[in-house]
């Protein structure tokens, strides 16, 4: 699943079913308004450049992020921008992450985690990871949450984080420069 616009405005709930790869590639943004999030039961392949990343922001500050949940592959988000992201929320229950990935296998490389409206920018459940030459700024608790998940973070910047810049339960982590 693709989209083939440089721009595209989503603002109600995008949900990706098992079975596909939702791409988005260099120079594309998404706007998620209205309160709308992502929801991915496929991987996902986010792939942009140092000059054209992909950009996935919320103009109305009302974007309630994205969701990789249980899914077969390894999901690679490499040259993004993540702007200005909430943390899904839905009748009685919400996720404390703008983006969460549970069970999944992924692959963050050169990746901007910018201006959060939730508790955690990024967690990752019970997941295998990399996380690389990656930057946080101005977070409004924790920068990166890691729950019984098996990685690594190398050669990433924690800036302004209003709590902790990793939180770490359980699994392993090995964490460099």
């Amino acid at each position: 699943i693709s989209i083939s616009e440089r721009w595209f405005d989503i603002s109600s709930n995008l949900i990706i079913p098992e079975g596909y790869t939702f791409i988005l590639k260099e120079g594309q943004t998404l706007n998620l308004s209205n309160g709308a999030s992502i929801l991915s039961y496929s991987p996902v392949i986010f792939r942009g450049t140092n000059a054209f990343p992909v950009s996935i922001v919320s103009e109305d500050s009302s974007g309630q992020g994205i969701i990789i949940l249980a899914s077969e592959g390894t999901s690679k988000i490499e040259n993004v921008i993540f702007n200005h992201l909430a943390n899904p929320k839905y009748k009685s229950w919400s996720l404390p992450a703008a983006i969460t990935v549970y069970r999944t296998n992924v692959v963050f490389n050169k990746v901007k985690f910018l201006n959060n409206k939730s508790e955690d920018y990024l967690n990752v459940v019970r997941s295998t990871f990399t996380l690389t030459e990656s930057f946080f700024g101005n977070t409004q608790s924790d920068a990166f949450d890691s729950d019984y998940s098996n990685g690594l973070i190398e050669d990433c910047q924690f800036d302004q984080c209003g709590n902790d810049a990793i939180d770490i339960s359980g699994g392993h982590l090995s964490v460099k420069n």
